[in-house]
C-alpha cells in the first residue's frame, strides 16, 4: 500500500498536478516511504521476530536507500529524482509481492502485531481521554504563549497553566501505563507520542517555524542542490557530507515541493519517535522487562534537551547508528556462546581475556550462514549512507563494532575494518574538498581535550548571569543522568554484556580525543551516548521504585503494578489497605517528579528561544531578500540569519557575517570595511549580543542609528523584529 501511494504521489508530482492531494498527505506518504521503501519487505522477508525489530532494520535500510541514491546523482552530476523515486517503489512493490510467500511460509514467527478487542479498547479508553485533554491544554498553551517575551532563561517562566496542565496530565497517564499489571503497548505508544509532542513542538508550534534556525539552513543547503543537480564549489563543509541532503532533495522533488518547508516543523516529533524501537531492543537486552525498556525510552525523552533532533544529518545519523548496536546486541543475546571455559581460579587474566577475544558467537537460534549474511549485507549499506550523510557517527560506530569484535560479541569480526574503509574512501574521495587546506585545522584537534571541553562546556555558559544559571541546569540534568545510569551499570554487573554495554555507552566520550566540532562535541557525545544511559537509568529507577513500593521476592516493577504484593494475602484487610495507601503514595510522588523533570526539560530546550526562534514573517522577509537581491551584490547579516540561505548564495549574491568577536565590538567600522550593499539584522541579534556576549540591550539600537548617521546606509525595511538596510546607491528591494 505504501508503495503504491508514493507512486501515485511521485506521478503527480511529474506530471505537475500536485495540487490535487493535500500538501500534509503529501508529506506524510514521502516521509513514510523513506522510512520503509525497500526496506520494510525486505526486514519481512528476513522474517525478524518482533516489530521493534523489524523497524530497526527496516528503518535505517530505507533511510540509507534514499540517501546513497540521492548521494549518486549529486555526485554524478545526473539528477532525475523522479524516475529514481518511482524505481525505488517499484522495486519494494516488487519484494513485497514476492515477499508474502515467505511470509504466509509454514516456518518462523515473522512479524507479530497485537490485536485487542473492544473490551480492552473499553479499557484504554479513560486513558486515551486523559492523552487527548492534555493536548487539548497543550493546544491552549501554544495559543498563549508570547515567544518575544523569552528572555535570559527562555521561556519557562512564560509557558502558563494549561501548559503545567497539560504536563500534569500527560505523566498521570504515563505512571499509570508504568504501574499497570502488564505495558499495554498501543496505550504506551499513545502515550510517549504525547510526551513527545508536549516537550518538543511549544515553541515549533507557537511560532508556526522549525524551533531551530539550522534547520533553515539546511533547506537552503536542499535548495541549492536541487537546482544545481550537483555538488556546488568548495564552499561549506557540509557539502562533503551531502547524503542526508541529497536524499531529502529526492524527498522534496517526488512530493512535489517547491522546498522542504512541510518536513520541518514537524521532524522533531518524527525522529524521537523513530528511536522507540531501537531504545526498546537495548532496553530489553539490559533487562528482560517490557516495562523497564519502557522507562528507558521515556527516560530517553525527558532528558533530550540537545534539540539535535531537528531536520538534520545528526539525527538520522543517530537512529542508523542506534539501530545498528541494538541488531548486534539482539544478535549478541539470542546467540550462543562457545561452550569452553577456563576456571577463573586457575588461568591468569591475560588467558581468560584471550578466550573472550577469540571466541566467536553462534548464530542466532534457527537461522542459517544466508541469513546471517543478509544480516550483515544489511548493516553494510546502511553504514555507506552514514559515512556520506555524517562526519562523526560514523568514528562512533566504528569504535563501537571495535568493541563488538575485542570483545567477542559478534560474528560480524571484521564489520568495523569494513567501517574503516568505507568512511576512509569516503574522506579520501568525497570529503577531499573539506580536508584539502584545512588538515592542519583537523590534526590540530586530535588529543585536544582541554580545548573540547572548555569550547564544549566553558565557552558556551554566555554572559548573563541568569543564562549561565539556565546553562549549568543544562549541565545538572545531563550529569543525573549519567550518575543514574552508571548506578544502574553497576547493578547489572553480574549479566551477560554488562561489560559490552558500559563500553558502548562511554564509547562517545573519545569524540573529545578526535575534533572539537566547532565546540558542540561534549553535547554530541550525550547525544550518542544517551540511547545507552536511559536504559540503564531506567533499570537502576526500577529498582529503587521497588523498594519504594514496598514490592519482595525476585520480580521488579516491571512484572507487577504497584502495591501488588499486599494482594499475597487476600484475607488481610491491614495488609491491602497499607498497600493501596502506599501505591497512592508512591504513584504521587512520581508524577509530581515527572511534572518537575518535564518542566526542567522544557525549560533546558527552550533557554535559547530569544535568540533562536523564527517568526513566521521573519522567514519570508529573509528570503524575499535573498531572492530578489540584484545580481553581484552582498548581504552582510549581523547575528543569526538561517533564512538567508538558498541557491543565490553561491552563484550570484554573496553572503558576509560577523566572522569574530572583534568585529562584535565595533560593528559599525566592521560593516565599513566589508562595505556589503544590504544589512540584515533582527531582534534575536539583540538577544544573543546580550546574553551570551554580554552586551547591553541597547547596544544593536545604537549601531544601526550609527550606521544611518555615517550616511553610507539607509533603512530599506524595518518591522516584524527586522531591521533591512541599504546603500543609497543600490535598489530598493520588496521584502514583507
Amino acid at each position: 500500500m505504501v508503495a503504491l501511494c508514493t507512486i501515485g504521489v511521485t506521478l503527480l508530482s511529474a506530471a505537475g498536478e500536485q495540487a490535487l492531494l493535500p500538501a500534509p498527505v503529501r508529506a506524510i506518504v514521502i516521509v513514510v516511504a523513506t522510512y520503509t521503501l525497500p526496506g520494510l519487505p525486505i526486514a519481512a522477508m528476513l522474517r525478524l521476530p518482533g516489530v521493534a525489530l523489524t523497524i530497526v532494520v527496516a528503518g535505517p535500510l530505507s533511510l540509507a536507500t534514499t540517501i546513497l541514491t540521492g548521494q549518486t546523482q549529486i555526485v554524478l552530476a545526473w539528477w532525475h529524482p523522479i524516475p529514481v523515486q518511482l524505481t525505488v517503489a517499484a522495486v519494494a512493490l516488487c519484494l513485497a509481492l514476492a515477499g508474502l510467500l515467505t511470509i504466509a511460509g509454514p516456518r518462523g514467527p515473522g512479524i507479530r502485531i497485537p490485536r485487542g478487542s473492544w473490551e480492552v479498547w473499553k479499557l484504554r479508553l479513560p486513558w486515551l481521554a486523559v492523552v487527548g485533554a492534555s493536548l487539548v491544554f497543550f493546544a491552549l498553551a501554544v495559543r498563549s504563549l508570547d515567544l518575544e517575551a523569552a528572555d535570559a532563561t527562555g521561556i519557562i517562566t512564560h509557558v502558563g497553566p494549561y501548559y503545567v496542565i497539560a504536563l500534569l496530565l500527560i505523566n498521570v497517564a504515563v505512571v499509570r501505563l508504568l504501574t499497570s499489571t502488564a505495558i499495554d503497548v498501543p496505550l504506551a505508544l499513545v502515550v510517549v507520542t504525547g510526551v513527545v509532542v508536549i516537550t518538543a513542538m511549544l515553541t515549533a508550534l507557537a511560532s508556526n517555524a522549525a524551533s531551530f534556525p539550522t534547520a533553515f539552513v539546511h533547506r537552503g543547503l536542499i535548495e541549492i542542490l536541487t537546482v544545481a543537480g550537483q555538488l556546488p564549489p568548495p564552499s561549506d563543509a557540509r557539502f562533503s557530507w551531502a547524503g542526508f541532503f541529497s536524499g531529502a532533495g529526492q524527498m522534496v522533488e517526488a512530493a512535489g515541493f517547491a522546498t522542504a518547508d512541510p518536513f520541518l516543523l514537524w521532524a522533531p516529533v518524527v525522529n524521537e519517535l523513530t528511536m522507540i524501537a531501537p531504545l526498546l531492543l537495548i532496553g530489553r537486552f539490559i533487562s528482560p522487562r517490557p516495562k523497564i525498556a519502557w522507562l528507558g525510552v521515556l527516560i530517553y525523552s525527558y532528558f533530550n534537551w540537545y534539540q539535535q533532533d531537528y531536520f538534520a544529518p545528526q539525527a538520522t545519523a543517530t537512529f542508523m547508528y542506534t539501530s545498528i548496536v541494538a541488531l548486534l546486541l539482539w544478535q549478541y543475546k539470542a546467540s550462543r556462546l562457545p561452550t569452553r571455559r577456563i576456571s577463573r581460579h586457575r588461568a591468569p587474566s591475560r588467558i581468560r581475556f584471550l578466550t573472550v577475544v577469540r571466541r566467536t558467537p553462534g548464530r542466532v537460534w534457527g537461522r542459517g550462514p544466508g541469513w546471517t549474511l543478509a544480516v550483515e549485507a544489511v548493516i553494510v549499506v546502511v553504514l555507506a549512507a552514514m559515512v556520506v550523510a555524517h562526519q562523526l557517527t560514523p568514528i562512533v560506530t566504528i569504535a563501537s563494532l571495535l568493541i563488538f569484535s575485542v570483545l567477542g560479541a559478534t560474528r560480524y569480526r571484521s564489520l568495523w575494518l569494513v567501517a574503516l574503509v568505507l568512511f576512509a574512501a569516503w574522506f579520501s574521495f568525497g570529503a577531499s574538498d573539506y580536508w584539502i587546506g584545512h588538515i592542519h585545522y583537523l590534526l590540530g584537534d586530535v588529543g585536544q581535550v582541554q580545548s573540547a571541553v572548555g569550547g564544549g562546556v566553558a565557552d558556551r555558559l554566555g554572559a548573563d548571569p541568569s543564562y549561565q544559571n539556565m546553562q549549568y541546569l543544562r549541565l545538572l540534568t545531563s550529569g543525573v543522568l549519567a550518575i543514574v545510569a552508571v548506578t544502574g551499570w553497576i547493578m547489572i554487573r553480574r549479566q551477560r554484556g554488562w561489560l559490552l554495554i558500559g563500553l558502548l555507552a562511554a564509547c562517545p566520550g573519545g569524540l573529545v580525543l578526535v575534533q572539537s566540532y566547532g565546540g558542540e562535541v561534549i553535547i554530541r557525545c550525550f547525544v550518542l551516548s544517551s540511547p545507552f544511559l536511559a536504559p540503564l537509568a531506567a533499570y537502576a529507577v526500577a529498582r529503587l521504585y521497588r523498594k519504594l513500593a514496598g514490592q519482595r521476592g525476585p520480580r521488579t516493577v516491571a512484572d507487577q503494578p504497584l502495591g501488588v504484593g499486599g494482594a499475597s494475602i487476600p484475607n488481610s484487610s491491614r495488609r491491602r489497605s497499607s498497600s493501596r495507601l502506599r501505591y497512592g503514595a508512591v504513584a504521587t510522588g512520581a508524577t509530581a517528579v515527572l511534572v518537575l523533570l518535564s518542566l526542567v526539560l522544557t525549560a533546558n530546550r527552550g533557554l535559547n528561544t530569544s535568540f533562536e526562534y523564527t517568526r513566521k514573517a521573519q522567514e519570508r522577509i529573509g528570503s524575499h531578500l535573498l531572492q530578489r537581491a540584484p545580481t553581484d551584490t552582498t548581504i552582510m547579516a549581523w547575528g543569526p540569519s538561517p533564512t538567508v540561505v538558498g541557491p543565490r548564495l553561491f552563484t550570484e549574491v554573496d553572503i558576509s557575517r560577523v566572522g569574530s568577536l572583534e568585529c562584535l565590538d565595533d560593528l559599525v567600522a566592521c560593516t565599513l570595511d566589508e562595505n556589503p550593499d544590504y544589512v540584515f539584522t533582527s531582534d534575536q541579534t539583540r538577544s544573543a549580543l546580550m546574553y551570551q556576549y554580554g552586551y547591553p540591550g541597547s547596544r544593536l539600537d545604537n549601531e544601526v542609528k550609527e550606521l544611518l548617521d555615517s550616511g553610507e546606509f539607509e533603512v530599506m525595511y524595518r518591522g516584524n523584529g527586522i531591521v533591512v538596510l541599504k546603500r543609497p546607491d543600490v535598489p530598493s528591494i520588496e521584502v514583507a
